[in-house]
């Protein structure tokens, strides 16, 4: 599932997860580079927006990123134990917005 598939679907929360996400977009687009995209003012402005709209999300919602973050992470750390100093592509689909959670390790998913 996508970040955006975890907002709730109707009301006033939903009308603010869309504009957060319409923000994100516009964000994406100006930082068109990497060094852009890894610079802080892309990351504050990323962190901040996704923050914003998870905590419009239910906790079985939270539930479900949690439980999805932790099935991808429980897939990428074996990998990473098998092959020790490796760098390692990670890709995961993303659909209009990119979403953060940092795992009980202290690792970054991108989904």
């Amino acid at each position: 599932r996508q970040f955006d598939d975890f907002a709730p679907q109707t009301g006033w929360r939903r009308e603010l997860a869309r504009r957060l996400n319409g923000a994100l977009r516009k964000a994406q687009r100006a930082a068109n580079s990497a060094e852009a995209i890894h610079a802080m003012l892309f990351q504050s402005v990323c962190h901040t927006l996704c923050l914003l709209d998870e905590m419009g999300w239910n906790a079985e919602a939270r539930r479900a990123w949690t439980e999805q973050n932790e099935d991808i992470l429980n897939n990428i750390v074996p990998a990473a134990r098998r092959d020790p100093g490796r760098r390692m592509l990670v890709a995961v689909s993303a659909s209009g917005s990119t979403g953060w959670s940092r795992a009980s390790n202290g690792c970054r998913i991108l989904s």
